[in-house]
């Protein structure tokens, strides 16, 4: 196999001494520009500049430094096309087989106060959107990487294999297009934002912009596919722009259950958005989008039960640090009766007896009733709720009331077994005598069921 050719050429250099290094530790070719260059020399690297692999310096204040046929045609040139392979001989052009390039910054410079229309222009990169785009249409003989995070994944493949798989460099140049479109968007926006006065024009003129651009170029990622559309025969997926706001639906972590629906995902983010009006805790409930309750109060308990007050139960489902942070003192003055749910694998139990310790602890209450949701044929389920009951009476002094299993692939259509039956029973009626005084917590009952996640049983 002939020796690999890598390009590097970033602005962003993170990571790049270290990728460098490992490229020319299994003897790649290093030729790099400006900045990049140098910082490879002094680490002690191998690297030949631009200028002089294509006989032709940087100029125009850098402007024109790799819009080159050396470049280009060493990224674009078809190994397995007899007449690419000529021309290049012909010409003396070095394959490249590697290209790892990030943009000028030009979205956090159009970001900065005061960002002047000579800086915003002056970040507009063209060499090295170029080069990217005729590696990532090479993809079959060219890497391009566009990211740090990306480098780890190519040495792994260099390392084992001596190049990369094609299933590799096709995403590489996905990734790739993907960059470009972006960056190119974001010039588009912020150029069509700009109210341009001629009669202001210097080197420190900042432009005044329009709140909406006269191009708006939107970029989304996919974060998963939903269960279904608006109705069940649709096809739905939901997607996130390219910097969500913190705190937002996009960026939460799906603990438990199955596949969301797009009514899942619009009813969440209808409920999200309604109680972000709120500075005090508040509480919003939501069917088919529609609100069907909202409240504020002093504790969200307050909210909750202003919220929901024709509701005769209240399911409410969290970890147990967090219902023993909401309930507070209010849950050691109630009768409340907690439902603690746990599988039959050994993570499972180590998680419910955290679980029965923070409640025990935290909370104060000392009893407990549990569902191990385990298949029906599991012959680890008994021993689950055996344990348990025994290391939380032995160290903890806590109770196990009950201790039923509950098959999480059985249909919904079969009738509960009796113990379920009273259990629920029990549940409900210990909902039903709670009074707390003159409140509108007077609404709230005690908490129902629902699955867990294997990560994080949960305390109801």
């Amino acid at each position: 196999m002939s020796q690999l050719t890598a390009l590097l050429s970033v602005s962003d250099k993170t990571g790049i001494v270290e990728f460098a290094q490992a490229l020319h530790g299994l003897g790649v070719q290093l030729l790099s520009t400006g900045g990049t260059a140098k910082l490879l020399a002094e680490a002690g690297l191998p690297v030949t500049e631009v200028a002089q692999h294509t006989g032709f310096p940087e100029m125009l204040d850098g402007r024109v430094k790799t819009l080159h046929p050396m470049i280009h045609g060493g990224l674009l040139a078809r190994g397995d096309l007899p007449e690419h392979v000529a021309a290049m001989q012909q010409h003396g052009i070095r394959r490249i087989d590697i290209l790892a390039v990030n943009l000028y910054p030009f979205e956090a410079t159009v970001a900065k106060p005061g960002c002047t229309l000579e800086d915003a222009i002056e970040n507009i990169d063209i060499g090295g959107p170029a080069m990217v785009r005729s590696a990532a249409k090479n993809w079959g003989d060219v890497t391009v990487l566009t990211d740090a995070s990306q480098y780890a994944g190519v040495l792994k493949e260099l390392k084992a294999s001596g190049k990369t798989s094609d299933k590799t460099r096709f995403a590489c140049s996905v990734a790739a297009f993907n960059r470009i479109a972006q960056y190119d968007g974001a010039i588009s926006d912020y150029l069509s934002s700009v109210t341009f006065d001629e009669a202001k024009l210097s080197e420190t003129y900042v432009p005044e912009r329009t709140q909406f651009p006269g191009q708006s170029n939107g970029a989304f990622i996919k974060v998963q596919d939903l269960r279904y559309g608006e109705n069940s025969h649709q096809q739905a997926a939901l997607y996130r722009d390219l910097h969500p706001a913190p705190g937002s639906l996009v960026t939460g972590v799906q603990l438990q259950g199955k596949e969301l629906s797009y009514n899942n995902i619009n009813d969440t983010d209808a409920a999200f958005e309604l109680v972000s009006e709120f500075d005090a805790p508040s509480v919003a409930i939501i069917k088919h989008a529609n609100p069907c309750g909202v409240a504020v109060g002093e504790s969200l308990l307050d909210a909750l039960a202003d919220a929901s007050p024709q509701s005769d139960v209240v399911l409410i489902h969290a970890p147990a640090n967090e219902l023993v942070r909401i309930f507070s003192q209010r849950a050691r003055a109630s009768n409340l009766r907690p439902l603690l749910f746990c599988n039959d694998l050994a993570e499972g139990l180590t998680d419910a007896y955290t679980a029965i310790k923070t409640i025990t602890q935290r909370g104060h209450w000392m009893a407990y009733d549990l569902i191990v949701c385990a298949s029906a044929r599991s012959q680890q389920a008994d021993e689950v709720g055996r344990r348990l009951a025994q290391c939380a009476d032995n160290f903890l002094g806590a109770a196990q009331r009950r201790c039923l299993r509950l098959d999480p692939h059985e249909s919904a259509i079969v009738d509960p077994n009796p113990e379920f039956m009273e259990l629920a029973a029990g549940l409900l009626q210990c909902a039903w005598v709670q009074t707390l005084g003159d409140t509108a917590f007077d609404h709230l009952v005690s908490p129902g069921a629902a699955l867990p996640s294997r990560a994080a049983p949960v305390l109801n």
